[in-house]
């Protein structure tokens, strides 16, 4: 397999509910977002993740330069017609996923996902740029980047719509996309091999086999895969989150892994092993979906996370 570096840039800005023009201008903060947060906005992240060999004269794989003034000049304007169409339309309508005059208004345009990623961009007046859902903007983004650096393989675009919930676009997997939302649960667990020796487990596991137990404030990761329904939706925002609450936070949350969990009456609640027992118990409740199950990320701490996926 040949040498290959990649390299992931996130873009931070921000779409405010009247036009600027501070794209125009150069960015003042760009740490925090450009362009800037004005009033009642909303503030985004984009991430791309490049692949490729390193130039041998800078030894860069890309300058992130590069990287930032493509996605100011394509990328933004492109997001901001489609939310501020979106915020427009559902202060008009209501939400697509609630509203019939809305999801008829979607289903009647035609958008970005009509024109396949191998296809040249289609112009701004034929695609309906303004009645896309986030994971159809975040796949249609494809089209735009994927021949704007050239000699770089455009892998990944994610997303951010908060801290917790992003959208993304995998090269391998278009026209699907990810969704992936963030959780939390507190929980008590204490690691010990009962087919150990007291010494066994106290040299394996230290302070982690306390008799007592000790505790963690775990964060959870939950991302489905799939392609986006007619509407453009992947999975209701609100559904996802109630079956994640009721298959594994009310279950997790404040609880003793190891004496109320009976999948750990016998299995040690590592945080390996907890991503894996939340995986199978969330896999059967997607199955049924149209969106799939693709893999768990658990934090026991900021610095200790475990990704798990079968």
């Amino acid at each position: 397999m040949p040498n290959m570096f990649r390299l992931t840039r996130e873009v931070r800005f921000a779409i405010n509910p009247a036009p600027d023009e501070q794209l125009a201008q150069k960015p003042t903060n760009s740490y925090g977002g450009y362009p800037s947060l004005r009033g009642f906005g909303a503030y985004f992240t984009l991430q791309i993740t490049l692949a490729g060999k390193l130039d041998p004269s800078s030894n860069y794989l890309l300058n992130i330069k590069q990287i930032d003034a493509v996605v100011r000049r394509d990328a933004i304007p492109f997001l901001t017609t489609a939310a501020r169409g979106a915020m427009s339309a559902e202060r008009r309508f209501g939400s697509a996923e609630h509203s019939p005059r809305l999801t008829e208004k979607r289903s009647a345009e035609p958008n970005l996902l009509d024109n396949p990623v191998t296809q040249d961009p289609p112009c701004e007046s034929d695609i309906g740029i303004e009645t896309l859902t986030p994971a159809q903007a975040t796949v249609a983004l494809f089209t735009p980047l994927r021949d704007a650096w050239p000699g770089m393989d455009v892998q990944e675009i994610r997303l951010s719509l908060s801290p917790f919930l992003s959208y993304a676009a995998v090269a391998s997997e278009l026209p699907m996309v990810r969704l992936s939302q963030k959780f939390e649960f507190s929980a008590t667990h204490r690691l010990h091999n009962p087919r150990f020796s007291e010494e066994e487990n106290r040299l394996t596991f230290g302070k982690c086999n306390n008799p007592h137990g000790h505790g963690h404030n775990y964060e959870l990761q939950v991302t489905l895969r799939g392609t986006p329904n007619s509407h453009g939706i992947l999975i209701d925002v609100p559904e996802f989150e109630r079956i994640v609450a009721s298959a594994v936070i009310d279950r997790f949350d404040h609880k003793n892994l190891n004496i109320e969990l009976p999948e750990f009456r016998e299995l040690i609640p590592t945080v390996e092993n907890i991503a894996l027992v939340i995986y199978r118990l969330l896999k059967p409740r997607f199955d049924a979906a149209a969106a799939t199950l693709a893999s768990v990320t658990v934090w026991e701490t900021p610095k200790t996370w475990c990704e798990y996926a079968e």
